[in-house]
């Protein structure tokens, strides 16, 4: 609430250093604060400034790169979420292309069991099964 309702550059900028020392430093103690972390980098997607935005980006694709097992699985909608909101921001075009790269690893760890178990001794690799299809159609 305070990163959106906040019009100031400096305020923004603080709670996205601090969210980044959190992940650096407690990715896995941080449990179900996922949401509250993905939320504010959504949120970020919208503010004029391109350093905030630049700055969240960074911290995002880093969570996505080295600290997928903690988001894989309670939390990987939301990722995919903020990362499509980066993808489709028109303002940095470096960052949508980098964005739309992230969601190539996150498809490609989701194809290979990084986010559910999948059972490939059937040749079937997903199924109708809750637990996979709430994963492409949240």
């Amino acid at each position: 609430i305070i990163f959106s309702q906040s019009n100031v550059p400096g305020v923004q900028e603080l709670i996205i250093s601090s969210y980044a020392k959190m992940v650096t430093t407690r990715a896995n103690n941080i449990m179900s604060g996922w949401k509250c972390i993905f939320n504010v980098f959504s949120a970020a997607t919208s503010v004029p400034y391109d350093t905030i935005m630049s700055q969240a980006f960074e911290v995002q694709e880093e969570i996505v790169r080295e600290y997928f097992q903690y988001i894989a699985d309670p939390f990987f909608v939301d990722c995919v979420n903020t990362l499509n909101l980066y993808a489709n921001n028109r303002s940095i075009k470096g960052i949508s292309k980098r964005a739309i790269e992230t969601l190539n690893f996150c498809a490609i760890r989701l194809a290979n069991g990084g986010v559910c178990p999948v059972d490939r001794s059937s040749g079937v690799i997903f199924t109708e099964n809750n637990q996979h299809t709430v994963l492409w159609f949240p």
